[in-house]
């Protein structure tokens, strides 16, 4: 999946029973291989465990999520560990804004009109 920097990472799991008594956590690991992050997930519903409070840092090509299912904080060995990827793009920058014009006799000293997002031909 590919995440602009700065906004938020979707980082869920989903066990395949649907427990709901389970305490799973997500380690996030840089590209280059470091964790920047472990914290628990959240029970949403139906098995489903969610978290999206952790911000795509600019400063890496992509984060991978490493899911550990815990119960009672320990290993729980019925669930494999699982992962995702995702993939940092820099956001689109904001083009400058300005607006053009033109005087229409040399006697007018200022001038008065509306700044427009098209681009009309003088």
């Amino acid at each position: 999946m590919v995440i602009k920097t700065g906004q938020l990472i979707p980082i869920s799991l989903q066990l395949f029973d649907g427990r709901e008594d389970m305490n799973p956590i997500a380690k996030l690991f840089s590209d280059a291989g470091q964790i920047i992050a472990e914290f628990p997930l959240v029970h949403f519903g139906g098995g489903l465990y969610l978290d999206k409070s952790y911000p795509m840092p600019d400063d890496t090509k992509f984060i991978i999520a490493q899911y550990h299912v815990r119960k009672n904080g320990r290993p729980d060995d019925n669930y494999e560990i699982t992962t995702d990827t995702f993939y940092a793009v820099q956001p689109e920058p904001k083009a400058d804004k300005f607006a053009l014009g033109r005087v229409i006799d040399e006697k007018t000293e200022g001038i008065i009109g509306h700044v427009s997002n098209e681009i009309e031909s003088l």
